[in-house]
């Protein structure tokens, strides 16, 4: 389901508009820099996956910051902008993952100076599972 994600919730020092889960994504337009939080019940592996539409420009970076719970620390991980095009483009998917142990809302954060529609996507994997 698309979530408009025009609502204000706040976590760690900043207002994000949505919650994505499983269940849903969110659309827009880079360059940008945009966030989400995504609610874990147990430690788990955050595979964040954008949809990459129409690419004009690649861009020098495409960085995407997975918090933990309160922004304690974080997992960050840099794509220069003609990797994230190319493999978006080759690929169908540009996918990146981090493992987040503690429970609750984690602030996830992507900044890119491309040129391109995107929707985005997270897939939330119980390392119990694993």
């Amino acid at each position: 389901m698309l979530d408009p994600c025009n609502e204000s919730w706040p976590v760690c020092t900043t207002q994000v508009g949505c919650i994505l889960g499983p269940e849903s994504y969110a659309e827009g337009t880079f360059p940008r820099t945009f966030g989400f939080i995504v609610q874990l019940q147990e430690p788990s592996t955050v595979n964040l996956s954008l949809f990459v539409d129409n690419p004009t420009a690649a861009g020098m970076l495409t960085a995407e910051t997975f918090n933990e719970t309160g922004c304690t620390s974080h997992v960050e991980v840099d794509t220069t902008g003609q990797v994230f095009v190319t493999e978006s483009q080759t690929q169908g998917i540009f996918t990146r993952s981090a493992d987040l142990a503690d429970i609750g809302d984690h602030l996830i954060q992507v900044t890119s100076d491309a040129r391109a529609a995107y929707l985005v996507k997270v897939d939330i994997i119980s390392k119990r599972d694993q």
